[in-house]
């Protein structure tokens, strides 16, 4: 359920792709294409490797590997009956039409997987992963429809996060981390409240962030999120993150001294100076 809700909310046209290689010339290669036809692209020689990458992103919309047949057999195994994996399509680069066709022959019951030999013809690769893509994943949510699905999948990670034992919120985190730079405010600002009720330091530290360097209205939102956050997990924010919201009670006024009070307090963090400011 819960990585059902996390795709919800990732309605950006940003997508990511995995790369597996044994070869690092081939990895590099395979990264670089990927890059330029607009995945945000990452990689490893092997799934272990790429563990600590795949936890830092929202998602994954395509695999793309170069990798022994042993290999590729493991890969489907190991990522069958994973969440965030085992639906992504794959793509098999290899060096030539008999290998292609070999592999194709091997795993024609494994229908997201699908092998391409683009040495002779580069474009071959590209309308390959646009086919792949067409046939695993349907049309992008985008518009008000794609903010409201988000909203409804936000609302409901909330509530879980309360205290759910049976769904884990934090496997949606750098999905949630991530949509705090989304465009809507409305998105934004729900974020931040299902990021508030986790109990981790990115978690509240991208609140942080988010926090100082965003303006206005949105800025008093998040500033409250992250003293809710500190209120019930304590301080987990960084010493640079500290310096620069005392900054930011120091050179603002009204509503966003006090929340960014607020949330200097919340932290528990050295409270003489912030009383100094506020009374200026």
């Amino acid at each position: 359920m819960v990585p059902v809700l996390a795709e919800a909310i990732r309605h950006s046209n940003k997508r990511y792709a995995l790369v597996l290689a044994d070869d690092g010339d081939m990895l590099n290669e395979l990264l670089a294409s990927l890059n330029e036809q607009g995945f945000e692209a990452f990689g490893a020689r092997s799934l272990a490797e790429a563990d600590e990458q795949l936890n830092q992103r929202p998602g994954v919309d395509l695999i793309a590997v170069n990798l022994g047949t042993s290999k590729i057999k493991r890969l489907l195994h190991e990522t069958q009956n994973d969440y965030l994996l085992g639906a992504v399509p794959i793509i098999s680069v290899v060096s030539s039409m008999e290998h292609q066709i070999r592999l194709n022959e091997l795993f024609a019951n494994q229908k997201r997987l699908r092998s391409v030999a683009p040495s002779a013809n580069p474009q071959e690769l590209k309308s390959a992963i646009e086919q792949t893509l067409a046939e695993h994943a349907g049309a992008p949510i985008d518009g008000p429809e794609g903010v409201r699905m988000a909203l409804q999948s936000l609302d409901i990670l909330s509530d879980l996060a309360l205290g759910s034992k049976v769904y884990r919120v934090l496997d949606a985190k750098p999905a949630l981390i991530a949509t705090l730079h989304d465009g809507h405010e409305p998105v934004v600002t729900a974020t931040a409240a299902v990021l508030a009720r986790l109990n981790a330091p990115d978690a509240q530290q991208a609140l942080a962030e988010a926090a100082l360097t965003s303006t206005a209205e949105i800025q008093i939102a998040l500033l409250n999120r992250l003293a809710e956050s500190a209120t019930h997990f304590g301080a987990m924010v960084g010493p640079e993150q500290t310096i620069r919201l005392l900054e930011l009670v120091k050179n603002s006024s009204g509503s966003t001294a006090i929340a960014a009070a607020q949330a200097h307090g919340a932290l528990t963090l050295p409270t003489s100076n912030t009383v100094e400011f506020l009374v200026q």
